[in-house]
């Protein structure tokens, strides 16, 4: 119940998403086979929304994933925007990373659903891969010790929290802290 909710989640995500992007592909010269190329890989994810998540479903939408990606990174206007200067730079390749994480995804569906952790790895690479590109790794020290370690904001690219509100006098937005590395290691109390 929990996988067939949350896939209907990213299928709204990945819908509303696609279909802006695809707005604003108006204003470059994208053929119109592209477009309806485009079409039939949505009609194919929705089909995979509808089978059964742990049968074919998981392989319908993992294909049609990885194929959108693989659109979106050839015909989106964040390959343009990812040329320029500044805070288009930054939603270029944003954007361009989050279409990354959407291939990755198609790949773990594709190819991992016997993997222990397939079920989060799904889940993360989609709704994380469009904010931030974090890379975390942990490693389990006996059973109630984990120790993890990682970059964040691994682009440092500079951009304002989405939560602050405007402080001191002049009311400027606070920045985000840009790259930062930890180290941490976690206790489970049994």
């Amino acid at each position: 119940m929990i996988a067939e909710g949350s896939t209907r989640w990213i299928g709204f995500l990945l819908f509303t998403i696609v279909g802006e992007r695809l707005e604003l592909s108006q204003f470059l010269p994208v053929p119109t086979w592209s477009k309806q190329a485009l079409g039939i890989l949505l009609s194919l994810f929705f089909i995979g929304l509808v089978l059964p998540f742990h049968g074919i479903g998981n392989e319908v939408m993992g294909m049609a994933g990885l194929l959108i990606s693989v659109w979106l990174l050839i015909f989106d206007m964040a390959k343009v925007a990812a040329k320029k200067k500044a805070q288009f730079r930054y939603i270029g390749v944003g954007l361009r990373v989050g279409y990354l994480c959407l291939g990755a995804q198609g790949l773990i569906l594709l190819f991992m659903e016997s993997h222990p952790l397939f079920y989060d790895l799904v889940l993360h690479t989609f709704f994380l891969g469009f904010t931030l590109l974090d890379l975390n790794v942990s490693y389990p020290l006996g059973k109630m010790l984990l120790l993890k370690g990682g970059i964040q904001s691994l682009l440092d690219e500079t951009f304002f929290e989405h939560l602050s509100c405007p402080i001191g006098l002049d009311r400027s937005p606070m920045y985000a802290p840009g790259r930062n590395f930890f180290v941490m290691v976690s206790f489970k109390f049994p």
